[in-house]
């Protein structure tokens, strides 16, 4: 069913009249008058109604908070259901749920639609917490044009812009593009197609434009707003941050107007933000104080910015908006985003539907979030009804065409190392003068190179990715590689293990290989390469020297990336990008605890353990691990796993033990084992500890 809500009368602000008809008839259901203050406290509340309700801490610890009176969220949505929007009129909604309510806003009147009306109170819920309620903005300065859009082709395609961090990235930002990347392997499964291209690592204004100018067009335009400003921030071609504002945005993205139906603005909760609360639970109230102003500075520059961006994309776009009216936890983000495109692609939900069902499920998630209820909002009359539909594709079932089958997962969580995972995208571009990254240092260089590869699989032709084993010579490291590449690439007819077994063989065939990266746009990943260098990080064998002159000096578009302690020979910039992979800050991997199961629920947890573990508090125990392994990402992984299992815990000899042999990777006169050694030696000690314990 769907209802009209108009705003008639307005003379003056808070002072109008709401009209409730029956949409198509227009027939009048009931109205209310609204004569407030705007001075007033209710009202002021309902205007900062993210900071009232979610801040807690910061709110109390920033002195910017003063002014603002403190309401829960019940208080308030009694006042806006009873004065704002009127009791009649949610009475007369709620009994003929399920609706979606289509708020006409005047021209002139805009600022009515950021306001989240959601939270009107009625048998006592908010209209937000309900899954069969919707409200629609329908912006009367916006034009209604579904009809005159193209309509989806051969696949719903996907636009993902992924703004560069102003500030370390979360975990949460990897998490929302990875959902939309499992729902189109689901679809195609379903045999539906849809086709996600993300922009995100280094992508400069002429990048986004070349890609919303691609001449097949878009569907939907996913947008995810820098956490610190709601501002899309791009780089400049030397790497600067260029943050865009709307114009200059819409600008860019001009040309996917034709055939867009629905744009999509996310944000979450900032570092800072995030930090703040993670240390407040901790205990260190004063590393907490010393975030909290600037926590607060991002959220009300955010907030600022993401609601003129909506508002600014339906009349630009002539598209229906679902957007985020401030920043919302990260548990709330990752539930409504999945939820939203599960529903609108996978049940051919409308958006209104889709909406309602994300928000419902969203708002009744494990971990509530007051203020995320009244965070989603829908700009533009066309989402009413709206149904965008992956259309039927043939089954696809091939094995050799999965052009990450080598390449090792994704990590669950990615955090840090913006700045050089920024770079590397550079250097892998087509136009780049660079023909590959190193990636050296102690510590999360596979992960690292993974991301890369995984984020930009689609923009080359084949993607190879080697590994030296552990416990194998260098000298076998050759001959490892050309069985490596030739099982990778034969299906194209590349073969080159017999090529190589003599010098003179090899010498006759690297003009070949140089050919054949020059003409084809190859993606090489070479990691773990510390055992086929020498402490100074010359090549142990002869022949590699030769090698890596070819992968790095082809001047094709085929790219190589490398990973190792030291940086090796031959590998230095012009011809590639060096970058060290440093450890994580204390606060980085806080925020990646916080978005680990156990260490997470650990952190705020004061009950004690079992007699006949470690003796400890769970939040001593969280905190003596983050301690012992801070900066590691991959090994406090390995520790939330461990947690998992509270019958098996190892001590904190053993896993100081374990932690000590990671640190050491830096020093090469150590031999350390890799990380899967280093989880499997983990998993021995607790296995051994459960053998002790039951004898």
């Amino acid at each position: 069913m769907s209802l009209t809500l108009k705003a008639h009368d307005i003379t003056k602000p808070w002072q109008w009249r709401w009209l409730l008809v029956e949409s198509g008839s227009d027939a009048p259901l009931t109205d209310h008058q609204v004569h407030l203050e705007s001075t007033s406290t209710e009202v002021q509340a309902f205007l900062h109604t993210y900071e009232m309700l979610r801040w807690g801490f910061i709110a109390r610890e920033s002195a910017q908070f003063e002014d603002v009176p403190c309401f829960d969220v019940v208080q308030l949505g009694r006042f806006v259901g009873d004065l704002a929007l009127g009791s009649s009129i949610v009475r007369a909604i709620v009994e003929r749920a399920p609706v979606t309510v289509r708020v006409e806003v005047p021209v002139g009147a805009e600022w009515l639609a950021p306001l989240p009306w959601e939270l009107a109170y009625a048998d006592g819920q908010s209209l937000a917490a309900r899954g069969d309620i919707t409200l629609v903005y329908d912006l009367q300065s916006v034009p209604r044009s579904p009809s005159t859009k193209e309509p989806v082709a051969r696949a719903v395609r996907i636009l993902g812009v992924f703004s560069q961090p102003t500030s370390t990235p979360c975990p949460i930002l990897r998490q929302e593009r990875l959902h939309i990347e499992r729902l189109a392997r689901v679809l195609a499964r379903s045999r539906r197609r849809m086709e996600f291209v993300v922009a995100q690592y280094g992508i400069t204004r002429d990048q986004l434009a070349d890609l919303a100018n691609d001449g097949e067009g878009w569907d939907i335009l996913h947008l995810s707003a820098d956490t610190a400003t709601g501002q899309i921030n791009l780089q400049q071609a030397d790497g600067r941050p260029d943050p865009l504002s709307s114009g200059d945005l819409l600008d860019t993205l001009e040309p996917i107007r034709r055939r867009v139906k629905l744009a999509v603005i996310t944000s979450h909760e900032s570092f800072a933000a995030t930090t703040a609360l993670v240390l407040q639970e901790i205990g260190d109230s004063g590393a907490a104080r010393s975030l909290s102003d600037q926590a607060w500075r991002e959220t009300t520059l955010s907030a600022a910015n993401l609601e003129p961006l909506a508002l600014d994309l339906a009349r630009r776009l002539a598209c229906a908006v679902v957007a985020m009216r401030h920043p919302v936890k990260d548990a709330f983000h990752s539930t409504f985003n999945e939820r939203l495109y599960q529903q609108l692609l996978g049940t051919s939900a409308s958006v209104d539907q889709a909406v309602a069902s994300a928000r419902y499920a969203a708002v009744n998630g494990i971990e509530s979030d007051p203020s995320g209820m009244c965070a989603p909002a829908i700009y533009g009359g066309s989402a009413v009804g709206l149904a965008i539909t992956p259309p039927q594709s043939k089954p696809t079932f091939d094995l050799d065409q999965s052009p990450v089958a080598y390449l090792p997962d994704e990590p669950d969580q990615f955090i840090g190392q913006n700045d050089a995972m920024t770079a590397a995208s550079r250097a892998l571009a087509p136009d780049s003068s660079q023909s590959g990254v190193v990636f050296c240092g102690g510590t999360g260089k596979t992960w690292c190179a993974s991301e890369l590869a995984h984020r930009h699989k689609e923009a080359f032709e084949a993607l190879v990715y080697w590994q030296f084993p552990n416990g194998r010579s260098f000298a076998d490291g050759f001959a490892l590689l050309a069985e490596a590449w030739e099982r990778q690439l034969g299906r194209y007819g590349f073969s080159m293990v017999q090529e190589v077994r003599t010098s003179n063989a090899l010498e006759a065939y690297l003009p070949k290989l140089r050919v054949l990266l020059r003409n084809h746009g190859l993606l090489l990943i070479l990691d773990g390469l510390d055992p086929l260098l020498t402490e100074s990080g010359k090549w142990r064998d002869p022949r590699w020297p030769d090698l890596v002159d070819v992968l790095i000096g082809h001047g094709g578009e085929s790219r190589v990336v490398f990973t190792s302690r030291e940086i090796p020979a031959r590998l230095e910039p012009p011809l590639v990008e060096v970058q060290r992979i440093g450890m994580l800050s204390r606060y980085e991997s806080l925020h990646l605890a916080r978005h680990l199961t156990a260490l997470s629920s650990w952190l705020s947890d004061d009950l004690p353990l079992p007699s006949n573990s470690l003796g400890a508090s769970r939040r001593e125990v969280a905190l003596k691990i983050l301690n012992i392994w801070q900066g590691h990402p991959q090994l406090l992984t390995y520790a939330d796993a461990a947690l998992s299992d509270l019958a098996n815990l190892p001590t904190f000899d053993e896993i100081t033990v374990a932690a000590d042999a990671a640190k050491a990777s830096t020093d090469r006169s150590v031999v350390v084992p890799d990380a899967d050694a280093i989880q499997q030696t983990l998993q021995n000690l607790t296995n051994l500890r459960a053998a002790e314990d039951s004898s």
